[in-house]
């Protein structure tokens, strides 16, 4: 189903305004039942109240984003010639809604792929990334779920998030890079490293000398083997 995305702002009888977000399954100016999602405005305002398309938007991010702007421009949590109750902003995982608090910021976070590929991500939200990247397999509520406390920094071991990690950078574990990616790849050439999904490997060295032994020899020898 296609989604239309798009900015509105609401004028009522008073001259008091709302300015909102919204998707919807028709064009904007078709989609003329919705009146905002604001439980506050009098019943007496609701009759005669209009309401204008303030911008078309490609993705959903992109709506939330012109709204948060819009929002903070007008400075509407404090500003009496608005319904609006807060300021909309971003939490560490993504866009709160209307009773998000203007301060919340957000987080810098990372995912590993199960083919062993590492990104960073600094500039879109967990909640929101979906959006800006249509093809990514996750929903925004799976990639949430991830992100919670039990999640982080683990690799999944059920699909569909087997292989996968996720967390903030700010406490991603060390060992978690490319180049330790890279490696785990190498070593997957030789021996099993199924054991090894949580990139917690006990011993780095101890693994690394398993590479070289194969590379020099052309077999899988046991750890426990010493060539002098």
């Amino acid at each position: 189903m296609k989604y239309y995305h798009y900015t509105y702002e609401i004028i009522y009888p008073s001259g008091k305004r709302y300015i909102g977000m919204r998707s919807s399954s028709v064009p904007p100016e078709e989609d003329t039942s919705y009146m905002g999602s604001s439980r506050v405005i009098p019943k007496e305002e609701t009759n005669g109240a209009i309401k204008f398309i303030l911008g078309h938007h490609s993705t959903r991010l992109e709506a939330l984003e012109e709204e948060v702007r819009l929002h903070r421009l007008h400075d509407v949590r404090n500003n009496d010639q608005f319904y609006n109750l807060v300021n909309s902003a971003f939490n560490s995982t993504g866009f709160m809604g209307p009773k998000a608090d203007k301060h919340i910021h957000f987080k810098p976070w990372y995912f590993v792929a199960p083919q062993g590929e590492y990104v960073e991500v600094n500039d879109i939200a967990v909640r929101n990334y979906k959006d800006a990247n249509t093809n990514f397999p996750f929903t925004a509520r799976q990639l949430v779920h991830r992100m919670n406390k039990d999640n982080r920094n683990k690799a999944g071991k059920r699909n569909p998030f087997k292989g996968w990690i996720f967390g903030f950078l700010e406490d991603k574990p060390k060992i978690i890079n490319q180049q330790n990616l890279d490696f785990i790849k190498e070593l997957a050439q030789y021996i099993d490293v199924s054991q090894f999904n949580d990139l917690h490997l006990p011993s780095y060295s101890e693994e690394k000398t398993i590479v070289k032994r194969c590379k020099k020899t052309g077999k899988i020898l046991p750890k426990e083997t010493d060539e002098g």
